[in-house]
């Protein structure tokens, strides 16, 4: 058994910005990409290991700017480079690093493509290349079904298998790839890589927490419970495994254990889910018979985010059940007008992440 201070980043692109497959497993955040201003800490590290130390000075002069943030310069210099020599794959990846950690995104795209393009084999640069598109989807906001954000996650799917033609035993970009699925649905064939993955490395961080996500959204909860109980066995302080291992075992009619799970996952949670702890304390209190604690739990939840109908519907249930008719109807029609407001207040995936409707996180 371990606890999140033995977690120990891999090496490669997503464990340095902690993905939910490496790093610590704290909270709850389905963090699959790193913001773009912070790209090239991470790419360098696969850079440095394709630079060609013979090639001219020009190349670790670019770098050494690169890695103290001195982009402006080091774009200088990289555009150079390209200037001069635009068929080295080096001075391409080099120039598409820069410009995406000046925001300059589809000036980066071309260059990284091209470095792909010159070094086909070069497995470092496909991963790049999909960690950078994943990362402008995540930042765009937009639902990975909006055609603009499906553009960059399939061509991200296609750089990530490529380096997995390349190199078959890349677990990081394995776990991308099986991540990208998720996001676009396609749930079987994430659990898929998901099974490889656990092949290799059965203990990895997140992993055993994802299948677990994967076989709930399959309603397959028997094996979602085994997969969150062995990812808490393994890290004990994994707060959003315990949360979402309530919420089955509330289905379950396990209402004294999912209290348990959740009040073990309420401190490490991070803000925008702790909506969801106290909604299903509120529930559990509720089928123990624990009325006035269901409605303080409920409460709770509302302050959080008030926009969300769920809640508020129990709140009326329990305002009913103790008596309180009045405040019932009340509630109630409190939930009419959030219905007719604001369609995503009765959106279930948006309660489960804890996109707050009305409200930024």
């Amino acid at each position: 058994m371990r606890s999140a201070s033995d977690l120990k980043p891999g090496a490669g692109l997503v464990s340095s910005l902690g993905y939910p497959d490496s790093g610590s497993v704290r909270g709850g955040a389905n963090r699959c990409c790193p913001p773009l201003a912070g790209l090239w800490s991470i790419l360098a590290v696969s850079i440095t290991a394709s630079l060609v130390f013979s090639q001219p000075r020009l190349d670790l002069r670019i770098l050494e700017k690169f890695q103290q943030g001195r982009f402006q310069e080091a774009s200088v210099l990289a555009r150079r480079a390209v200037e001069r020599d635009g068929s080295n794959a080096v001075y391409q990846e080099l120039y598409g690093m820069v410009l995406a950690a000046l925001g300059k995104n589809e000036e980066a795209e071309q260059h990284l493509r091209r470095a792909v393009e010159l070094r086909p084999r070069q497995a470092d640069f496909h991963y790049n290349l999909a960690q950078f598109l994943l990362g402008r989807q995540k930042a765009s906001g937009l639902h990975p079904f909006d055609p603009r954000a499906r553009r960059l996650m399939e061509d991200a799917i296609k750089a990530l298998k490529r380096v997995l033609e390349i190199s078959p035993d890349n677990l990081e970009a394995r776990m991308s790839l099986a991540r990208s699925y998720n996001n676009l649905n396609f749930s079987e064939m994430a659990l898929k890589e998901y099974f490889t993955v656990a092949t290799g490395e059965p203990n990895r961080p997140w992993l055993n927490f994802q299948m677990g996500m994967l076989h709930s959204n399959l309603s397959n909860p028997v094996k979602a419970v085994a997969a969150f109980r062995r990812e808490i066995d393994l890290y004990p302080d994994h707060a959003r495994a315990r949360l979402e291992l309530a919420e089955i075992l509330l289905q379950q009619g396990k209402a004294e254990a999912a209290k348990r799970q959740l009040l073990r996952a309420e401190p490490g949670l991070e803000p925008f889910l702790k909506h969801r702890v106290y909604f299903l304390l509120a529930k559990a209190h509720r089928n123990l018979g624990q009325a006035q604690d269901a409605l303080t739990a409920v409460r709770r939840s509302i302050d959080l985010c008030p926009s969300f109908i769920a809640p508020n519907y129990l709140l009326a249930q329990l305002y009913r059940e103790t008596g309180r008719l009045e405040l019932a109807r009340r509630t109630l029609e409190r939930v009419e007008r959030l219905r007719s407001e604001d369609s995503s207040s009765a959106d279930p995936f948006a309660f489960r992440e804890g996109h707050c409707p009305g409200r930024n996180r």
